[in-house]
């Protein structure tokens, strides 16, 4: 296993101080020798860019001129595509809440909310979960709205489309293991849409999964990603920030926490934490007392690999 380069630690130490900003500056030794094009490559590969860039400003005058401004740039961009997705967002609330149709937002800036700074987290589409025997009144109103959905239903999900905007209207969570886990999951998330709480980003307010199911729908995505697309820094900086804003807090021991033994996720739970405690600077549960070098093996893979198996 290859060692994890400078800039990738770079990359790491920004990530970490974006969580927490009081973490210790570079030494100088480092500051000047760091790649720091290939630190801002890194945080595109892995989908990070746009945190990793605004806890760079304080290193601005270690950072090549030429690079910064490409890098700004870049930032800028990523910044107007999240204006846009939180407009699509914007739009499918007010649709769905004026029909009466229960949903959650998934993932996107439901995951945003618990970061420090939403606003910084880089967004792709919009995930929203419904009721399943609601599906077809809720074509119909999209298919009004201007949205043509896809030929092609995935086996969760269908997706709408029309120009500057893209939504995943899911019929259940993704990543949902078969056999008998898979229907402990379902039952486990079985009053999500029913027992979901109000949040806000940039103003706009939105239903999202409440903390006790939004913790399971973290860690199957990431599992998912991790054997499939590739799993990145972004999903990690998603599983930190939530474990630093809940990790005391009590449905943890009385449900989640069960609930992965359970179906077998609780060791992953584990790895997936003491990661971010180690290296992102987040909390760290007595539950997550994982080996180190399951951890390291875990988080090469993430590096080599990039968010969706962009690297390889």
């Amino acid at each position: 296993m290859s060692e994890i380069t400078k800039e990738q630690n770079v990359l790491l130490h920004l990530l970490q101080k974006s969580f927490h900003p009081d973490t210790a500056v570079l030494p100088e030794e480092v500051l000047n020798t760091v790649d720091w094009s290939g630190v801002f490559k890194e945080a595109v590969q892995q989908a990070v860019l746009i945190t990793a860039f605004d806890a760079a400003a304080v290193y601005k005058s270690y950072i090549p001129g030429e690079v910064y401004m490409q890098t700004f740039q870049q930032v800028s961009r990523g910044m107007m595509k999240n204006l846009r997705v939180s407009a699509a967002q914007k739009a499918l609330v007010a649709l769905l809440e004026t029909g009466g149709y229960p949903y959650v937002i998934l993932k996107g800036e439901a995951a945003a909310a618990y970061y420090p700074k939403p606003e910084l987290r880089h967004l792709g589409d919009v995930d929203f979960l419904i009721d399943p025997a609601r599906k077809g009144e809720i074509d119909s109103m999209l298919t009004a709205a201007g949205y043509t959905g896809s030929m092609h239903e995935h086996i969760c999900h269908v997706v709408y489309k029309k120009p500057g905007a893209h939504l995943e209207m899911h019929f259940e969570i993704a990543g949902i293991p078969y056999g008998k886990p898979g229907e402990q999951v379902r039952a486990y998330m079985a009053d999500a849409l029913h027992n979901a709480q109000v949040t806000s980003v940039g103003g706009s307010a939105f239903a999202v999964p409440a903390e006790v199911h939004q913790g399971m729908i973290l860690l199957l995505h990431m599992s998912h990603h991790m054997v499939a697309e590739g799993l990145g820094l972004r999903h990690l900086c998603d599983w930190a920030a939530f474990i630093d804003r809940t990790w005391e807090k009590g449905f943890w021991q009385d449900r989640l926490l069960p609930a992965l033994e359970e179906i077998g996720l609780l060791k992953y739970a584990s790895v997936m934490t003491k990661i971010c405690a180690d290296h992102l600077g987040t909390a760290c549960p007595d539950w997550a007392a994982a080996d180190d070098e399951l951890c390291a093996s875990e988080l090469h893979d993430i590096l080599t690999g990039g968010n969706f198996g962009r690297k390889d």
